[in-house]
């Protein structure tokens, strides 16, 4: 028998939201991909909760219309982003994310929770506030002189499209992460960089928040500028106040958009 989302939900609150059943899938190359992010939307949702166990793989795939082969796949995804538990021959049993999963969850969470996305949004900007500011102090101390050319050229482009009347937050989000990037880069550390990329990845899902932060890029532009000026001369000190003011401006501009 088909899953039936309303029937197997014990929240009566979530019954209105609740499709009677669920849409077919477009088939995609990417099917499993697509059914997997619906999943976590329901686990996002309170509808799947930790220790429930997922409807059989046979009624999965009657319910989305789709293979047994792309349920599977969309369950080991689940399983690599620890949201859920699979034992072959068993039930796959949901897990508590706040215990299991990682930061890269944290788009879905705004994406697709009940939750106003203004709460979720201030421990974001808490979060990117303390990592980001500690991520780039270690970048400062660990950069290498043979690369501020590579950094110059990142804050020149950035400062080209801070000029423009008309400049694209999204191109000035995407220049503004080029510029830490290649501090990051310049360090060498795989595992910095990698942690690096898994904000940005966040950071890209719902960039239209983060909005903020370019605001007045002006102030990011002086900031920057001052910020190659310090790493020439090797005043890491003064690198790091750059990034203090970064940090502490962007913390107050998220906020507001919050409030």
């Amino acid at each position: 028998m088909p899953f039936d989302p309303i029937k197997n939900t014990e929240d009566p609150s979530l019954e209105n939201s609740t499709p009677a059943t669920f849409k077919p899938l477009e088939k995609t190359i990417r099917t499993s991909q697509v059914l997997a992010g619906e999943i976590r939307k329901y686990i996002v949702q309170g509808r799947f909760k930790p220790g429930d166990s997922l409807p059989s793989e046979r009624d999965l795939a009657k319910s989305f219309q789709v293979t047994r082969t792309v349920v599977r796949e969309a369950l080991r995804s689940l399983e690599q982003l620890r949201l859920v538990s699979v034992r072959q021959g068993s039930k796959v049993t949901v897990r508590d994310y706040l215990t299991s999963a990682g930061i890269e969850f944290v788009a879905d969470l705004l994406l697709g929770s009940k939750d106003k996305p203004t709460d979720i949004m201030k421990d974001i900007a808490e979060t990117w506030s303390v990592i980001g500011k500690a991520m780039m102090y270690y970048a400062v101390e660990n950069f290498r002189p043979e690369d501020l050319d590579s950094l110059v050229e990142a804050v020149l482009a950035y400062i080209r499209e801070s000029d423009k009347k008309d400049s694209d937050p999204r191109r000035l989000q995407g220049l503004d992460y080029e510029i830490q990037n290649r501090l990051m880069l310049s360090t060498g550390n795989r595992a910095m960089i990698l942690l690096h990329n898994s904000m940005r990845h966040i950071y890209s899902h719902v960039a239209e928040l983060f909005e903020p932060i370019v605001e007045n890029p002006e102030f990011l532009a002086g900031g920057y500028t001052r910020l190659v000026h310090a790493l020439s001369k090797g005043d890491a000190r003064a690198a790091k106040k750059v990034f203090e003011s970064y940090f502490d401006h962007g913390r107050e501009a998220l906020a507001r958009g919050c409030d």
